[in-house]
């Protein structure tokens, strides 16, 4: 990821010392307060000769959790925090490279599969020799299938058929499901939006359908959606439940708005 991301940091001039010097402001910050909001790291940041967007600092604190100096703290009300990882990593494992590259394949494959290979590369930044080594060191623990987009891994046990239960989801703009994968699997409708990233996509029975946003209103949770084709009967039930759980989870009045596609 630092390879990476090493065109960026040149972008916004951020070179080695910039970035070191920014870590060490964040980690004293830190250790004076068990967690800090990102804007108040920021100021102390900006107090110390560090300025530039909301780009520039995104890198730097990319740059510090990279390092393993941040990470994510408790939340303060509705804002989130960042924190010493060492605050609070309770784990004390350690291994060798190909001990943790065996674990991270085998966790990965576990919770993301069926998945292929260039998946996991995708996730990871793994090299493709890389994840066919860790394959390789979990060929007992790790099963696979082959169909028509190629061939995936998963955990342990059979990772079951497909849901009858037609449901429908609305979900943020990165969700894994819609980025992380490189095959078409489970993603995109062809009466729909083409392979792109969408903004906030709707998901209906593992299919994308259109997009979805909500519309600022102080008393109730106005929910928008544009698809690409007419819904169906049994698929406008599925939006309007998963809009009462967007609801719900705002504590706020459900009303949904369409461009004519609902039944």
């Amino acid at each position: 990821m630092q390879a990476v991301n090493a065109h960026y940091y040149r972008r916004t001039e951020l070179d080695g010392a910039t970035l070191a010097r920014a870590v060490d402001l964040l980690a004293h910050g830190l250790r004076d307060d068990l967690a800090l909001t990102r804007a108040a790291l920021v100021a102390k940041l900006q107090a110390a000769g560090i300025h530039g967007d909301g780009v520039r600092m995104s890198f730097i604190f990319m740059h510090a959790e990279l390092e393993g100096v941040i990470a994510s703290g408790p939340r303060q009300d509705r804002q989130h925090t960042y924190a010493l990882l060492e605050a609070g990593s309770t784990s004390s494992l350690e291994a060798d490279r190909e001990a943790a590259l065996a674990e991270l394949t085998v966790r990965y494959y576990r919770s993301h599969g069926p998945a292929a290979i260039r998946d996991f590369s995708w996730w990871s930044s793994l090299t493709t020799a890389d994840i066919r080594t860790g394959l390789a060191l979990n060929r007992t623990t790790l099963e696979s299938w082959t169909d028509r987009e190629g061939r995936a891994w998963f955990g342990p046990g059979d990772p079951g058929q497909p849901s009858d239960e037609r449901q429908a989801f609305l979900l943020p703009t990165y969700d894994e499901s819609v980025v992380a994968y490189q095959s078409l699997r489970n993603v995109f409708d062809g009466s729909g939006s083409g392979r792109t990233l969408l903004t906030r996509p709707l998901v209906i029975a593992g299919r994308t359908l259109g997009t979805w946003k909500r519309t600022p209103a102080k008393r109730a949770a106005i929910v928008d959606v544009s698809v690409g084709r007419p819904l169906s009967a049994e698929e406008s039930v599925q939006l309007r439940e998963a809009v009462e759980r967007f609801s719900q989870f705002h504590g706020l009045p459900a009303e949904l708005t369409d461009r004519g596609n609902l039944a």
